[in-house]
């Protein structure tokens, strides 16, 4: 397993701040979001195996505060965190671990 980290924009559009490829696998253990305006924020995430998508977080925010979550989320080849905020700035920080399937 080797550690990996995310950090960026969140477009209103949404974007994708983890995602595995079909070689690997991830430990998603936390993520932060942040924007100093009153913000909405929404996390799905894809799973590949089913083709479905699932919220885990919608949530109205002040400005200034922070969204930590720090649940872990297991992604396997295929799946994707996508994430869509109402307003620009919005800042994340994802981590966590992956397994790369093809030293395995």
């Amino acid at each position: 397993m080797i550690n990996f980290s995310n950090k960026g924009i969140v477009s209103i559009s949404g974007t994708v701040i983890a995602e595995c490829d079909t070689r690997s696998r991830k430990l998603i253990n936390f993520m932060k979001f942040f924007n100093a305006s009153k913000y909405s924020l929404t996390v799905e995430i894809y799973d590949a195996y089913t083709t479905t998508t699932i919220t885990t977080t919608s949530v109205a925010l002040l400005g200034g505060d922070h969204l930590i979550e720090d649940n872990s989320f297991y992604l396997e080849p295929g799946d994707k965190i996508t994430v869509t905020c109402d307003v620009p700035g919005t800042s994340f920080s994802i981590s966590g671990e992956e397994v790369d399937l093809k030293k395995r």
